[in-house]
């Protein structure tokens, strides 16, 4: 059989959509986040679940700790808004009660994972969809755990960076930044930070289950809006308000890039989105293959990227994608491990900086991962130009991009016209037996809360034997 076919939903038997499923990950800058089995994966079930009815529909925001900082909020809200927009033309029904007559109901997810060497606690059930903070243990210095633990370390480097070098007009006033009180002069006037102490500004990861909580916490608390007597004007709240009665859900979770395994560790037990059948089938594939593989080894080896990618939401799986484009069959091999990535609708927003995890993370990628290539990736030049625009307009990021002993060099990629190169993966054979196995498997073994229980006896059967 065909790789690609037996990966791929079946055209004749797609049922008449009836639901539309828009899902927002966010997900870690670290390299060795995806790879080419989760490409395949997620794309064979987008298919099948379009096969079942379902319309999935699929973004990414990746960044250093999945921090839900002001820039990164503001961006979901404002893509959930975009979707919610275009699909009132199709007359898709994005709210909580029922769809009116003719309407189709449309349901948005938001996925926050975070990665450490977690697993769980013997006697834990492994397919409950969620599981208790209790339940996961941690390896505490594995290497595949967040490296934004060290946040501070790379701030304080960051600071020794900058000293005498950054600048910024604020008024009448010229702020040349050499210690932490002129750091925070500057970061007033350029990020509007409130706190009195700049090292502040950046916080690390200690704990991942508290982390990821608090992350997602921030997210739902935005898009809830203010309680009942609470009156603010700031333009989060206000966009809460508007997002409050859209049928959103926020889901929480850790990933063990050893195993490929999603630890849910939220409290919607009664949500189970195309997210946890893709986390499932994905793992179920990598335990097929040996750790020798380089698709298995490339999750645990200490991360070596080649290159830093600012990419549109709009760019589906941003590292293969980028590899595809501008790598060339080899480069295809080497996901993951590859791409230190970040996307977001806040990276295509010329007109505010960067983030202040969105600053430390190019600047790790180029100072301590060594990184000499940065690709923007967009869909046409206009988003492209949006990305250069932010890139050269922040004060930080320009001295790292400028900097002649670091010597970067920038590069554009329009999505939409360039060459795409064929991975060699695809005939890679130990890849394509443990696909098709791993995709018996899981299709014999289906959750039972998974969407895809609604496809037809013969289909189901059709995909746990062939």
């Amino acid at each position: 059989m065909d790789l690609d076919e037996a990966m791929e939903g079946s055209k004749d038997n797609r049922k008449k959509i009836e639901e539309v499923q828009t899902i927002f990950e966010y997900r870690c800058a670290d390299s060795r986040d995806r790879g080419w089995v989760e490409r395949k994966v997620a794309n064979g079930m987008v298919d099948w679940y379009s096969e079942a009815g379902i319309n999935i529909i699929r973004k990414s925001i990746v960044g250093a700790g999945v921090f839900a900082t002001a820039d990164v909020v503001d961006g979901l809200m404002r893509g959930i808004h975009r979707k919610i927009i275009l699909g009132m033309d199709k007359k898709w029904w994005p709210f909580r009660d029922a769809a009116w007559k003719g309407w189709l109901p449309m349901k948005f997810a938001v996925q926050v994972n975070t990665h450490a060497d977690a697993r769980l606690k013997k006697g834990a059930d492994p397919d409950a969809v969620v599981h208790r903070a209790s339940d996961v243990v941690f390896e505490k210095h594995s290497s595949i755990n967040c490296g934004m633990g060290h946040a501070s370390d790379v701030y304080n480097d960051l600071m020794e960076f900058v000293k005498g070098r950054l600048e910024i007009k604020a008024g009448d006033r010229l702020i040349v930044v050499h210690d932490e009180d002129s750091m925070r002069e500057f970061l007033k006037a350029v990020h509007a930070f409130e706190g009195e102490d700049p090292r502040s500004f950046i916080k690390p990861i200690v704990d991942h289950v508290e982390h990821v909580k608090r992350q997602a916490g921030k997210i739902e608390a935005a898009l809830s809006g203010p309680v009942p007597g609470e009156a603010s004007q700031s333009v989060n709240v206000l966009a809460g308000f508007q997002l409050r009665d859209v049928n959103w859900v926020v889901n929480q979770g850790i990933t063990n890039y050893r195993t490929g395994e999603v630890i849910r560790i939220d409290a919607n037990a009664e949500v189970y989105t195309v997210m946890d059948d893709i986390a499932r089938m994905n793992a179920t594939i990598l335990a097929m293959l040996p750790n020798v593989h380089p698709e298995k080894a490339r999750r645990v080896e200490k991360q070596a990227p080649v290159a830093l990618l600012l990419c549109s939401p709009n760019v589906p799986h941003p590292r293969n994608t980028l590899l595809e484009l501008v790598g060339g069959e080899a480069a295809s091999m080497a996901t993951p491990g590859s791409v230190f990535a970040l996307s977001g609708y806040d990276i295509t927003s010329p007109t505010y900086p960067f983030g202040p995890y969105r600053v430390l993370s190019i600047f790790y990628a180029v100072k301590h991962l060594g990184i000499k290539d940065i690709y923007l990736l967009g869909e046409g030049n206009g988003e492209i130009n949006a990305m250069e625009l932010k890139m050269m307009r922040d004060p930080i990021v320009r001295l790292i991009v400028e900097d002649k002993e670091f010597g970067v060099e920038v590069h554009r990629v329009d999505a939409k016209k360039s060459e795409r190169h064929t991975s060699l993966t695809s005939v890679d054979p130990l890849a394509r037996d443990a696909l098709i196995e791993g995709r018996r498997a899981f299709f014999r073994k289906l959750h039972p809360k998974s969407q895809l229980n609604k496809l037809p006896p013969e289909r189901l059967k059709q995909l746990r034997t062939e």
